[in-house]
């Protein structure tokens, strides 16, 4: 499925409110208590998270381009970008390095 303008790019029809927020009349989703998403990343954190933008896409939709609604993906914080198998590698190649100097 796919609601498509004329050049088959994502349209407002391909998203809908994320689960907490509504849509009063033809204005964005909003938090259904006014308060926004907490920004905490969760307590197992591995590289990035992801906070909604309160919109999902449409069940089935197959759409390209057009309206971004994704959510925002943040590092986690400490490691942040060498979180998880990048710091694997960085710890492989150290020790290569290492071996090589000795």
């Amino acid at each position: 499925m796919c609601i498509r303008d004329r050049y088959q790019r994502r349209v407002h029809g391909d998203w809908e409110c994320d689960f907490g927020c509504e849509r009063k009349g033809q204005g964005p989703c909003e938090p259904i208590n006014g308060e926004q998403p907490s920004s905490e990343p969760p307590s197992s954190c591995y590289g990035y998270y992801q906070i909604s933008s309160g919109y999902r896409k449409v069940a089935g939709d197959t759409c390209i381009g057009g309206i971004q609604h994704e959510p925002l993906q943040l590092p986690c914080p400490g490691l942040g970008r060498f979180a998880s198998s990048n710091l694997k590698i960085v710890v492989f190649l150290g020790l290569l390095v290492g071996i090589i100097l000795y």
